[in-house]
């Protein structure tokens, strides 16, 4: 009976060559999305954009039935990156006049949830559930962030002051640049 043949390179080994080549893929998407648009509209690089996340979100459901499962861990962590991306390109494309931390707060809660049920459905993977977990948490965050900047960039009284400041709420205490009274938006 035949032995079998050992792998030629040791498994760490492939595991550091298949991170590297998940991290290379992920630098290039990045750039691809935030430098090197110039020649298309901004419509075509959301839709070039849109095109790879598909491909990338499909590919580890593949990759898994063939039992590559490091392989589909890499693209399914490529596919994270692409998500955020298209978030960005959507904010970009659709959204330009919208305020940032609201929209980031809004699409943080839709990538929680597209990558719970992404990762219910894959079962196998071990990255978009703990992913869905760390996106749960910034709409409250960033929306409580937003509804606060927003108070008090727009002349309301901020509920809370600077420590730096040396102010109490009302502006009546003196502080160490003198005894003048707090400005209007503080």
């Amino acid at each position: 009976m035949p032995k079998a043949a050992k792998p030629s390179a040791p498994r760490s080994a492939q595991n550091v060559l298949l991170t590297l080549g998940g991290l290379l893929l992920t630098v290039a998407a990045v750039a691809f999305t935030l430098v090197s648009w110039g020649s298309m509209g901004i419509g075509g690089r959301a839709a070039v954009l849109a095109l790879v996340t598909v491909a990338a979100l499909a590919a580890p459901a593949l990759l898994l039935r063939r039992k590559l499962a490091a392989t589909a861990e890499a693209v399914a962590a490529l596919a994270l990156v692409l998500t955020l991306l298209d978030a960005y390109a959507i904010h970009a494309v659709a959204t330009p006049d919208a305020d940032g931390l609201t929209f980031t707060a809004i699409a943080s809660a839709v990538l929680a949830a597209l990558w719970a049920a992404y990762g219910l459905a894959l079962g196998k993977l071990h990255l978009p559930l703990p992913a869905a977990v760390f996106f749960v948490q910034w709409p409250l965050l960033l929306g409580a962030w937003a509804a606060v900047h927003r108070r008090s960039w727009s002349g309301g009284r901020c509920w809370r002051r600077p420590w730096w400041t040396g102010r109490s709420p009302s502006g009546a205490r003196a502080s160490a640049y003198g005894s003048r009274r707090a400005s209007a938006w503080w």
